[in-house]
């Protein structure tokens, strides 16, 4: 991972389940980094819910190899591809590791309930 990248742009989704919002998915990408990340966190009504999640972040790099970065995850590997192994249901902030910044990119959310079950799922493309 790449540290000191300001963000450029920031597109955000919100994540709902029954009519609550339970979560909220972003894409961020810095220009001067040439990176996108995924970074989702819980409400307050998520988090109260025991609800928890994973964050993943998908691109084509500008060497058309897949990459895939997942939180919670493996992190700086330095391989293209860091699979989940497992869910977060933390009050903070999580962020997955960047992908190369070149083409599209889609930051991917699953967010289950406090038995395990997912309830929802979001994209947010940039």
């Amino acid at each position: 991972m790449i540290y000191n990248c300001s963000v450029s742009s920031t597109v955000t989704v919100p994540v709902s389940y029954n009519g609550t919002r339970v979560a909220t998915l972003y894409n961020r990408y810095s220009h001067y980094c040439n990176a996108n990340w995924g970074r989702a966190q819980l409400t307050t009504a998520g988090y109260d819910a025991h609800d928890s999640f994973l964050v993943e972040i998908s691109t084509t790099d500008s060497l058309n190899k897949s990459e895939i970065m997942c939180f919670p995850g493996p992190s700086n590997t330095g391989g293209t591809m860091e699979g989940c192994t497992g869910t977060y249901a933390g009050n903070q902030a999580a962020y997955c590791d960047m992908v190369d910044g070149t083409h599209v990119t889609s930051a991917f959310i699953q967010v289950f309930d406090s038995s395990g079950n997912l309830i929802t799922s979001a994209f947010a493309d940039q």
